[in-house]
C-alpha cells in the first residue's frame, strides 16, 4: 500500500484544546482567555486549501475554567468538557452545536476524562484540597447527567496522566507516573479501588 497523504492546517487561533472527529472532517478547538471560553468549530475537509480551513460556528461556553479536557462521543454526536465544570454539547449539527447541560464539578486541578464503551457513564478525575477523586456520572439522558459516585483515590508518588476502561465496562485503570490504579466500576453506585501495580 502506498503510504497515505499527509497535510498542515494552518490554525489562525491559539486553541487550549481540540479535537477532530472520526471522519477527519471537523476540528473542534477550545478557545478564549481568562475571562471565557468559546468552542471553535471548523471545516477541514477540503484538503485542497489547507491554510484556509473554513469556519463554521463559534459557540460561547460562559466559563472561565482554567484546566480542562474534552471528549468526543463515539458517535461524533456530543462533545463532553470536564473542568470545574461539567458541560454536554450536542455537535450532530457543525454549524450550530448546542450546550445540553452545564454542572459544577468538584474542583479539577488536573482533570481527566474517560467515557463508558455504552456512552452512559463518564468517568473523571479531580483533584480537591490534595485529594484525588475519581467522579461518576450518568450521562444517559444528555439534557439531565447525574452524579452517582464520589470516590476518593489513595495518594501516589505520581500524578496522574491517563485514563482508560475495559471493553466490559467493568474496570477502569487510572495511569500515574509510577504505576496504575486499578478500579472495580462494575457496580456505578459502590466503586472500589481493588489494586495498585507500581512500575517504578
Amino acid at each position: 500500500d502506498s503510504p497515505k497523504k499527509s497535510i498542515t492546517i494552518k490554525l489562525t487561533s491559539n486553541y487550549k484544546n481540540y479535537l477532530i472527529s472520526d471522519d477527519q472532517k471537523t476540528l473542534f478547538g477550545i478557545v478564549g482567555s481568562k475571562i471565557s471560553k468559546f468552542i471553535h468549530t471548523l471545516d477541514i475537509s477540503d484538503i485542497s486549501d489547507p491554510k484556509s480551513p473554513k469556519s463554521l460556528n463559534q459557540l460561547p461556553l460562559n466559563i472561565q475554567d482554567s484546566r480542562f479536557v474534552t471528549i468526543l462521543s463515539r458517535d461524533n454526536k456530543k462533545l463532553y468538557f470536564a473542568g470545574a465544570h461539567f458541560l454536554i454539547i450536542d455537535v450532530s449539527d457543525f454549524t450550530s452545536p448546542q450546550i445540553l447541560a452545564k454542572a459544577t464539578l468538584k474542583n479539577a486541578k488536573q482533570p481527566f476524562i474517560v467515557l463508558s464503551n455504552s456512552g452512559k457513564t463518564a468517568f473523571i478525575r479531580t483533584t480537591l484540597e490534595a485529594v484525588d477523586f475519581l467522579q461518576i456520572i450518568d450521562i444517559s439522558d444528555s439534557i439531565n447527567p447525574k452524579t452517582i459516585f464520589n470516590l476518593p483515590l489513595p495518594r501516589t508518588d505520581g500524578d496522574s496522566c491517563a485514563m482508560t476502561i475495559s471493553k466490559n465496562d467493568k474496570t477502569l485503570y487510572v495511569i500515574i507516573n509510577n504505576g496504575i490504579l486499578v478500579i472495580d466500576v462494575s457496580l456505578l453506585d459502590s466503586p472500589s479501588v481493588v489494586h495498585f501495580v507500581k512500575t517504578k
